[in-house]
């Protein structure tokens, strides 16, 4: 699950760290059931989180109601070791800046690597106590949340995530390459 112990934990010292911070779930409708949002706020209570900074959003039913609620937020937190994609995306789609704590998996990278394409590798941490530190800094520098909020969706178009036509021709170079390497192997076995 993306919302582990660990993730609990920090999120909790982030919470901490950002006087008057609020920290909002969403994903699909997992967290309409009553049960479910009561064992996540006594993980948080457990860690002297008071409820009020516990938000769960209902599921809406359009993308664009989606990417609306990004604009109720001003900084996203990755979970780990499984990072965020698509929602990584969005978040900085929607001028939202991601906090991710790099992993040793692929999917504990995703983020990390999106995060960097668009020019906003500082973003990306390799210890807890960096990953609090950042959310920390980044929550207190107003002027920088303001420009990334009106700058991030031009970052992402101008940037190798949205180049398709160079994308395809590294793909195909990295397909020509993997043929040659294996018609390499196959002649050094005849």
């Amino acid at each position: 699950a993306k919302v582990n112990e660990e993730v609990i934990k920090l999120w909790s010292e982030d919470l901490r760290s950002v006087p008057n911070s609020r920290l909002l779930f969403k994903y699909k409708n997992f967290y309409d059931q009553t049960s479910l949002r009561e064992g996540v706020v006594e993980r948080f209570l457990a860690r002297g989180i008071e409820r009020d900074r516990i938000i769960f959003a209902a599921k809406l039913d359009t993308i664009m109601e989606h990417l609306g609620r990004y604009c109720e937020i001003d900084i996203a937190l990755d979970p780990f070791p499984f990072n965020g994609a698509t929602t990584t995306f969005q978040a900085l789609w929607m001028g939202v800046p991601v906090v991710s704590l790099v992993g040793d998996t692929f999917f504990g990278r995703t983020a990390g690597s999106i995060l960097h394409h668009v020019g906003l590798g500082e973003l990306v941490v390799e210890t807890p106590e960096a990953y609090v530190a950042c959310a920390r800094e980044l929550a207190g520098d107003l002027t920088r949340l303001g420009t990334l909020r009106t700058t991030l969706r031009e970052r992402i178009a101008n940037s190798p995530l949205c180049d398709a036509p160079t994308y395809a021709r590294n793909v195909e170079t990295a397909y020509r390459d993997m043929w040659r390497t294996w018609c390499t192997q196959l002649q050094s076995t005849a």
